[in-house]
């Protein structure tokens, strides 16, 4: 029995290159920052087969996340 789910592909609106921060990480590696209130976080999978592990938190408030 496959446990895989598909979810439809939805292409952005958003333009990336108006993105303020744009960051590559390498497999393995992390990447900690600031993300504007009101910006946009787009995660992309660049080589295939990959999952993304992600949390955030209140820059102003560590507790909250």
């Amino acid at each position: 029995m496959s446990t895989t789910m598909e979810f439809p592909t939805v292409a952005s609106a958003l333009d990336p290159d108006d993105a303020t921060v744009d960051v590559t990480v390498d497999s393995g590696d992390g990447f900690a920052g600031i993300v504007p209130a009101g910006a946009s976080v787009r995660i992309v999978d660049l080589f295939g087969n990959q999952d993304v592990d992600t949390l955030f938190y209140d820059a102003q408030n560590l507790d909250n996340r």
